[in-house]
């Protein structure tokens, strides 16, 4: 049986945080501090480097029903595989290009770029994207469970 769909006041994103270890605080705790939010449900994975990020994990992310995925990589000129978060730049276009080709909003695939931020910095980016896809509403390709 079909559910209600959510209102945009009470639907509660599945956000997908892909963060540089780079981006990250020394010593902060990003899962624990994730625990703590209550407007979405963020899902956090700390990244060696951004770059790592390829096009086909971003898009099976969203096929597995992620409403938006944030990744925070490391500002222009400070990564330290030099290149890392240029590279995951282009691959984040590409892969908003092919949402676009199937007729799905590209704001559910979003990057940011920042140097040692503190859990609840990243967890504040996380709840913009969660601002900005509440009026798109689920995820189209969440499949439903069956109980």
């Amino acid at each position: 049986m079909k559910s209600q769909p959510e209102s945009p006041q009470t639907f509660k994103p599945e956000i997908v945080l892909l963060v540089c270890q780079g981006a990250l605080a020394q010593g902060a705790d990003l899962e624990t501090a994730a625990r703590r939010v209550t407007s979405f449900k963020a899902l956090p994975v700390v990244l060696p480097c951004t770059s790592k990020i390829d096009i086909s994990y971003l898009i099976k992310l969203i096929e597995q029903g992620a409403d938006a995925i944030v990744i925070v990589g490391c500002p222009a000129g400070a990564c330290s595989f030099l290149i890392g978060t240029d590279r995951a730049q282009k691959r984040v276009t590409r892969a908003r290009a092919l949402l676009e080709l199937v007729k799905m909003n590209p704001e559910r695939i979003w990057l940011d770029r920042g140097a040692k931020l503190p859990a609840e910095q990243i967890l504040a980016l996380a709840e913009a994207r969660a601002q900005a896809v509440r009026p798109l509403g689920s995820n189209p390709m969440k499949r439903e469970k069956v109980s």
